[in-house]
């Protein structure tokens, strides 16, 4: 009974106009002085139609409601069998949900994306950190104290958590930058002398050229855009190799990283900034994640600067890192 009388109401406007109608035949009779009857037989058949059509059109709305209340009881929107339009408003609206549903789809994809690409990250990062931690206890545990391997381990740990402080400064990066205008040659000896004993311990030399040069950008993204690099060029550098750094004058405000470690596979160079993708050296000589890179890419977006890679096998790496595109910051 609450269904129809909800039914009533929702169609009250066109109960009055049917009545209003009857009225108004009624006078007409009235005014004519015409007979009665026929009055009645077309009262009788009009309201005989309108119960008609009017239980055909609350049949089928209760179908609907139906069918959306089941609608409404499943948990996965993405997926929703709605009833069948037949008004324009109804296609309207039927649009409408199809849009917010296949947004939600895509939101709650990118959510377990993120979710899945977070507990990996983690789960490497704890292994990694497991390293340097493991060669302390040793260290530590032996008569003579190497004060300079211990010193090493611990860059390595700063260097983990550093990275996992800068993964999670991805994620809300909008007021973490501090735009502004820095020597590159100032950014490079902050990152070198923190990374001094990587360089000592490999007995790697350091050839530092022409370095002056002034760029818009965020300090502490771009120090560690530099450190990975390096940390890279160090890793695949063999020991007594040369690792450079000099502004390619060719490009504005470019700075060039090369090394003479093992190089990287042509086929490899596409994908180094993919998440998770290691390339063969990394994986026949166990030390890359495949993640560092990756950060490196979303950070240089962030920053609106652009990263390029040239290598040869046995040859050296030399990587670009153009830090004259700051649209961004132009403004």
């Amino acid at each position: 009974m609450k269904k129809l009388f909800c039914f009533i109401k929702n169609h009250v406007w066109i109960l009055l106009c049917m009545l209003i109608c009857i009225l108004e035949w009624i006078a007409i009779f009235f005014l004519y002085d015409l007979p009665i009857s026929p009055l009645i037989y077309a009262f009788i058949l009009s309201f005989t139609t309108v119960l008609l059509f009017g239980g055909l059109i609350w049949i089928q709305k209760r179908e609907k409601i139906f069918q959306l209340k089941h609608c409404c009881s499943q948990k996965d929107y993405t997926s929703l069998i709605l009833p069948k339009a037949y008004t324009k408003e109804e296609h309207l609206y039927q649009k409408l949900i199809r849009y917010l549903c296949q947004s939600l789809q895509k939101e709650q994809k990118k959510a377990a994306e993120e979710f899945t690409r977070t507990e990996t990250y983690y789960t490497l990062w704890s292994h990694q950190i497991k390293t340097p931690l493991s060669a302390i206890r040793l260290l530590l545990q032996e008569e003579s104290i190497k004060r300079g391997q211990i010193e090493l381990e611990l860059l390595k740990v700063e260097q983990y958590v550093d990275m996992a402080l800068q993964y999670q400064r991805l994620e809300d990066h909008t007021n973490d930058l501090h735009i502004a205008k820095y020597e590159i040659s100032d950014m490079v000896k902050q990152v070198i002398k923190k990374i001094a004993p990587l360089f000592i311990y490999k007995k790697i030399r350091l050839d530092l050229k022409d370095l002056n040069d002034t760029v818009i950008t965020d300090e502490k993204w771009t120090c560690f855009l530099i450190e990975q690099f390096l940390t890279n060029a160090i890793k695949y550098t063999p020991e007594g190799g040369t690792i450079s750094i000099y502004m390619d004058r060719e490009q504005p405000s470019c700075l060039a990283i090369q090394d003479t470690g093992i190089g990287i596979l042509p086929e490899d160079l596409p994908r180094i900034f993919e998440w998770g993708y290691t390339g063969y050296n990394g994986r026949i000589q166990k030390r890359s994640t495949g993640i560092g890179l990756s950060l490196c890419k979303q950070a240089a977006d962030l920053l609106g600067h652009t990263i390029s890679i040239e290598s040869q096998i046995r040859i050296g790496t030399t990587v670009r890192l153009n830090l004259s595109h700051h649209p961004l910051f132009e403004e």
